[in-house]
């Protein structure tokens, strides 16, 4: 036994080990045992405000299944407590927690790294708990953890074990950019948690930039009474993680379904374009901007929905959303109404009109910028030319 070993036994003899501070079990690996804490969740226990009627997995979601997601073995959710957040080589994961939906409920497995000379049996226990799966989805797992993990795998002569050609990755911090952007100034966890799915946390709660400290202590110690908060800290991550899948996919698979505040309903539209579901986008951006939206975001939404008829040639209705725009101040608009009166409609007094309309906009601006000086130095030019190209085809 390594002298550190000795050091560690001897010290838990006489404090509080993880073994008597939380309800685990031990893990065989060919590099030694495991410790590992194991919760099982009901369903409505997740989620018991939105998963009365649960539905399939959405193509949105950039994946396919015809089973029930609760159901797919191949998705894993996973999130560390590690001792830093550099995420170099002297940068662990001492706390990973994988869960997975099983038929009628949620499986939670937690591996705790009791001192780091157990590294190479946390890794070999969670490589048998990942299985054959092929999809993991996390919250920031792109930037942070799979690189960590798979760096800690090297270090351990393992084969890395997320790989882009083996596995899927779902980053719901992602989806979370995207859909809550127009409402929501962070997007972190903590913050959706509240924000979104109406979750909060008890007092056992620690806060995440205190973790690594909590854990140089316990392995000085030996006294792991503090660690039982870091483990909640982490099984909630997991939970919330896959309380956020389960409703980013509910809002992604029937979004006029569901009851959606209108900022994130035009977020999702514009999801729904860049992934060409032209059809769908434009129901949203109408929807959006029935319902109301702040007059900024309805200016970018209203223009985007409008860009969607310029691209398919569908002047007439561009039009109308151009001069709906206009009328409350778009100088984007008025421009875009000037440019399709010129080379459409070849309306030179229209354009000017337009024109016009989109230089008095500008020049309404509160502050005055050096994009806003040369946006008018460009309408300007653009009406000189219109003017004359009006005299010189009016004195052939």
């Amino acid at each position: 036994m390594h002298v550190l070993q000795y050091y560690f036994a001897f010290l838990w003899v006489f404090v509080f080990p993880i073994e008597n501070v939380v309800d685990g079990h031990e893990v065989q690996t060919p590099f030694g045992n495991a410790f590992v804490v194991t919760h099982q969740y009901p369903h409505d226990f997740l989620s018991p405000h939105m998963l009365a009627s649960p539905t399939r997995f959405s193509p949105q979601l950039m994946t396919q299944t015809t089973e029930p997601y609760w159901e797919s073995p191949e998705f894993i959710f996973m999130d560390t407590e590690t001792t830093g957040l550099s995420g170099g080589s002297g940068t662990f994961a001492f706390l990973i927690g994988v869960g997975f939906f099983k038929q009628d409920h949620f499986l939670l497995h937690q591996i705790f790294m009791r001192h780091p000379e157990e590294e190479q049996s946390v890794i070999a226990a969670l490589n048998v708990l990942l299985g054959t799966t092929n999809t993991l989805v996390t919250f920031n797992g792109k930037s942070f953890d799979v690189p960590l993990i798979n760096t800690r795998h090297k270090l351990h002569g393992f084969s890395p074990i997320f790989l882009k050609e083996t596995h899927f990755h779902l980053d719901m911090l992602t989806f979370a950019r995207r859909i809550w952007k127009n409402r929501l100034p962070s997007r972190s966890l903590g913050d959706l948690e509240k924000q979104i799915l109406n979750i909060y946390r008890t007092d056992e709660e620690v806060p995440g930039f205190m973790i690594p400290e909590i854990y140089f202590d316990y392995l000085a110690s030996g006294d792991a009474r503090r660690i039982s908060s870091v483990i909640y800290h982490n099984a909630m991550d997991i939970l919330s993680l896959a309380i956020l899948f389960i409703h980013t996919n509910n809002l992604l698979s029937d979004p006029l379904e569901q009851k959606i505040d209108p900022m994130d309903l035009a977020a999702i539209a514009r999801i729904f374009e860049n992934n060409q579901n032209v059809e769908e986008a434009v129901k949203l951006y109408r929807a959006a901007i029935d319902k109301g939206l702040p007059l900024e975001l309805y200016l970018q939404t209203i223009l985007r929905y409008a860009n969607i008829y310029k691209q398919d040639r569908l002047w007439e209705k561009a039009e109308v959303l151009w001069e709906e725009a206009a009328g409350v101040g778009s100088m984007d608009a008025a421009l875009e109404l000037a440019k399709y009166y010129e080379h459409q409609l070849r309306d030179l007094k229209k354009a000017i009109l337009w024109t016009g309309q989109a230089i008095k906009i500008n020049q309404k601006k509160q502050e005055q910028t050096w994009s806003s000086r040369q946006i008018e130095k460009d309408l300007l030019h653009r009406m000189a030319r219109l003017e004359n190209k009006t005299v010189a085809l009016e004195t052939k």
